[in-house]
């Protein structure tokens, strides 16, 4: 189920975004995921 939704997903982003915009987005992504496991990892200590 996860796998179909991710396809329909990528096709709605090739639909409305350029590469370009979505690689800014991944940019993003990577901001959020890394701030996610920095806070994590400062409620560890």
């Amino acid at each position: 189920m996860k796998n179909s939704c991710n396809i329909l997903l990528a096709q709605e982003l090739e639909k409305n975004f350029t590469y370009k915009e979505m690689e800014e987005m991944l940019k993003d992504i990577k901001y959020i995921e890394a701030i996610k496991e920095i806070l994590k990892n400062s409620q560890d200590s």
